[in-house]
């Protein structure tokens, strides 16, 4: 019998899987690489490895930068953990700053671990270009949500988002720890994907067509 604390651990090939929370069961994978979790309804996010999370620097010191994660504890990412950082050139990054980073190490009694570098599988771009998959988020505009829709919009080809994308052309980036940040290319047509994406939640896939279609008339097309 496997018992896990399954709001943020899965199990790989367990005969038996005993979580110790509620919420709502779900696999991916097939066979062999079958994982299963569960889904809560907590509002606290609890970090583990390879999560994508959008932080915030809170302290910033001579080596490493202080990120709050909305989890229990702060999170530490080097100065060096992006993809062609070097102790002559590394990113600038403010107290406030957004960033995009992954969860490299999670432990109850260690605070987490950082990086902006790219993993194995992910295509690299050095942190200059501005194109890394990870990295300071400037501008746009950053919102929270459930934890459960965070992970829904994370979905290839989510109908949200695919929806709004072939009206309006913006960049997205969605930490599993609840939060989102959006960019347009201006501040009206952002607030209206705000908007959209925050409504979305609570409507059926037939009343959030139509919201689109309504919203559609109000992009300003640049």
């Amino acid at each position: 019998t496997a018992c896990i604390n399954a709001e943020y651990m899965g199990i790989r090939n367990a005969r038996q899987v005993t979580a110790t929370k509620a919420g709502c069961v779900k696999q991916n994978g097939e066979d062999a690489e079958r994982v299963t979790w569960i889904e809560t309804e907590h509002k606290r996010y609890v970090p583990k490895g390879e999560d994508p999370v959008i932080g915030i620097v809170t302290r910033k010191g001579m080596d490493d930068f202080s990120v709050d994660i909305a989890s229990a504890h702060p999170a530490l990412l080097d100065a060096l953990a992006f993809d062609g950082a070097s102790k002559r050139i590394k990113p600038n990054l403010g107290i406030g700053s957004l960033v995009y980073c992954r969860v490299i190490s999670a432990s109850k009694d260690m605070d987490p671990e950082l990086t902006c570098s790219s993993g194995p599988t992910q295509v690299r771009k050095d942190w200059v270009t501005g194109l890394g998959l990870y990295g300071e988020l400037p501008d746009g505009y950053m919102f929270s949500v459930p934890l459960r829709f965070a992970r829904y919009l994370l979905q290839p080809n989510c109908p949200i988002l695919t929806s709004l994308g072939a009206r309006i052309r913006f960049e997205i980036a969605i930490g599993v720890n609840g939060r989102v940040w959006v960019r347009s290319t201006n501040v009206k047509n952002t607030l209206l994907l705000v908007n959209c994406i925050e409504r979305s939640r609570t409507m059926s896939a037939e009343d959030f067509e139509r919201l689109v279609a309504e919203v559609a008339p109000l992009v300003i097309m640049t």
